[in-house]
């Protein structure tokens, strides 16, 4: 068996009625306390992230379907259509999110003492080389 972060979002159908109440949000988060949940909804949706374990990814699909609908029953959320559903391995999800997101940034002082210039340099460098970022 294998732990899954699964993502589970809803929409409001077109001519489905029904409230997603601050309330009613908490209620469901909640009711997903068990599974390491993280829970959202407006006017349009409400979604939630949740770690299910299951043997392949079609079972926790459909595992965390199940928690998800029943938690929205349980809480009064309105019974909205699935529009998106994902998982991952939670290995995997917790490998991706420790990856930084952004380039690694240095300052003027680390610039300095990278290329052993003085702070007057690395300004000349910013305005004179194309292929030099600038800060």
């Amino acid at each position: 068996m294998t732990d899954w972060t699964a993502y589970i979002a809803t929409r409001r159908h077109r001519r489905g009625g029904g409230d997603v109440s601050e309330r009613a949000l908490a209620s469901f988060l909640e009711a997903l306390k068990d599974h390491a949940s993280v829970a959202a909804g407006n006017h349009d949706g409400y979604d939630a992230t949740l770690t299910v374990t299951a043997a392949a990814p079609a079972e926790a699909v459909a595992t965390a379907h199940t928690i998800v609908r029943e938690a929205a029953a349980k809480s009064g959320l309105p019974d909205w259509p699935v529009a998106h559903a994902e998982v991952i391995e939670t290995a995997e999800h917790d490998r991706q999110l420790s990856r930084p997101t952004h380039p690694t940034l240095v300052g003027v002082t680390e610039i300095t003492g990278m290329l052993a210039v003085s702070k007057q340099r690395v300004d000349q460098l910013t305005r004179e080389r194309d292929d030099f970022p600038h800060p």
